[in-house]
């Protein structure tokens, strides 16, 4: 008896094991546009800027578990006599993205007050900012093969640095999605 409640055990763990290794694992995608590199000045006002846009596959419509978006930034310039870095005091710049037909903005970036501190006239060499808010509901949207246009928008809303010649060289957009 105390055997055959060992089997029942030893089986009944082995199935849960065997289901938890079968169940599909999430695939990731990462889609961007190398050719579209945005480059703009960063004055002391503050504005919005355009970025560009992402070519979403119809292939991820409703296959989608998560999706985050990411800036690359080769290199930041300076051409300030002063030290110079994003001002946003005011908590409200942010990188935002919006499907081109029936999206709305969300938040994809926050960006920090001070960031990309830059010394004076110089350039420096930046990299990947990773985004941390999930966007899969535009990214959804864009995705759907009934939509008229496949296109996720990007922008800076909100931009401003601290001085007037900070300038933000070649930067790109990289759509990271998680895939069921």
């Amino acid at each position: 008896m105390l055997l055959s409640r060992i089997l029942k055990k030893g089986k009944q763990a082995l199935g849960e094991i065997l289901a938890y290794t079968r169940r599909s694992t999430p695939t990731q995608l990462e889609i961007g546009n190398a050719t579209q590199l945005n480059s703009f000045n960063i004055t002391n006002v503050v504005a919005d800027h355009g970025v560009n846009s992402i070519e979403i596959p119809t292939s991820c419509y409703n296959r989608i578990e998560a999706a985050y978006l990411d800036i690359y930034l080769p290199y930041v310039r300076n051409y300030n006599a002063g030290a110079n870095s994003l001002d946003d005091a005011s908590g409200n710049g942010s990188i935002q993205v919006k499907a081109l037909v029936g999206g709305t903005w969300i938040d994809a970036i926050y960006m920090i007050d001070q960031s990309m501190y830059t010394p004076a006239s110089t350039t420096v060499t930046r990299g990947r900012v990773a985004g941390n808010l999930d966007v899969k509901a535009q990214v959804n949207i864009a995705a759907n093969p009934d939509n008229a246009s496949h296109l996720l928008s990007v922008q800076w809303k909100n931009a401003k640095a601290h001085l007037d010649g900070f300038t933000i060289a070649q930067l790109q957009v990289i759509l990271r999605i998680w895939l069921r």
